[in-house]
This record gives C-alpha cells, sequence and structure tokens, in this order.
C-alpha cells in the first residue's frame, strides 16, 4: 500500500509540475502558427514559440497524429525553414529599427 501511495503521489507532483510549465509557457507570444493538412482528417496547427526546436515540434506533432518517420522529418525540415523565415524577418526588422532611431536622434 506504502509503495501505491507513493505512486500517486510522484504522479500528482508530475502533474503540477507539468501545469506550472504549461501556465509559463501560455504566457510566451507565438512567434509563428504553421497549419499542417493531414489528408481526410483535416488540418491541426501547431504554435511556435522562440526557443522551440523543429525536430521536437515535429516528433510531438507525428505521435500525436500517427505521422511516419519519413513525415516527421518532412515536417520537421518544413518547419525549421518556416522558422528560419521568420528569424530573418526578426533580424531584418531589429536593423532596421536600430537604424531609424539613429535619425531621430
Amino acid at each position: 500500500m506504502y509503495n501505491g501511495q507513493n505512486d500517486d503521489l510522484n504522479r500528482q507532483g508530475k502533474c503540477l509540475k507539468s501545469l506550472i510549465i504549461k501556465k509559463i509557457l501560455d504566457n510566451r507570444e507565438p512567434m509563428l502558427y504553421v497549419d499542417v493538412n493531414l489528408g481526410q482528417s483535416g488540418s491541426q496547427r501547431i504554435v511556435v514559440f522562440e526557443g522551440d526546436k523543429a525536430e521536437e515540434l515535429a516528433a510531438n506533432f507525428a505521435a500525436r497524429f500517427g505521422l511516419d518517420a519519413g513525415m516527421q522529418e518532412k515536417l520537421a525540415t518544413m518547419l525549421q525553414q518556416q522558422i528560419s523565415g521568420v528569424l530573418e524577418k526578426i533580424d531584418e526588422e531589429v536593423a532596421s529599427s536600430s537604424n531609424n532611431s539613429g535619425l531621430m536622434e
């Protein structure tokens, strides 16, 4: 019985930790939304936050929606391209903003 109580406490602790992490992460601004067409199943959205890794996002999505390894790899590649494109735009905006701020002084 003691081991069962420990298991329950461990599960509760993991759930609480998961909820705390989710709450912290929910306060972040999404960097990118990617809609993935799943054929007859419709489409599902991947929300990308700063610091997310394309491989991890693709692996989680593949596990959740039953994608095979080949599709997971294609999704990871596509996500990386999308993330890189957004990061380039952000860098351009920052550079443009810092150049324009010099004109205002």
